[in-house]
């Protein structure tokens, strides 16, 4: 939900909707703060490092966003787990 509200209030920000902006950014506050809060870049990175398994292409990446999804679950925005499970294995799209 809060990303949706990020979503919506930059696409007011880009027309000029200062007044749906605001309303969308402050729906979005109050809701972060019923929400646990999210771990670090740098935990998250080390939460992927402790994982046993290591993807060699984008097939096997399944697995370890698999493994690492209940340690991480509310806790880390699955774009950001995906992305770093590319970046610390050296995984590309072919």
């Amino acid at each position: 939900m809060v990303k949706q509200r990020k979503e919506a209030a930059g696409a007011y920000n880009s027309q000029n909707r200062a007044d749906f902006e605001d309303a969308e950014t402050g729906q979005a506050s109050v809701i972060e703060t019923y929400l646990p809060a999210q771990l670090a870049e740098e935990e998250v990175a080390k939460i992927i490092d402790d994982t046993q398994t290591r993807p060699s292409n984008m097939k096997n990446m399944g697995k370890v966003m698999g493994m690492t999804a209940h340690k991480l679950a509310g806790k880390a925005d699955n774009k950001l787990v995906s992305n770093l499970v590319k970046v610390r294995n050296k995984i590309t799209a072919n």
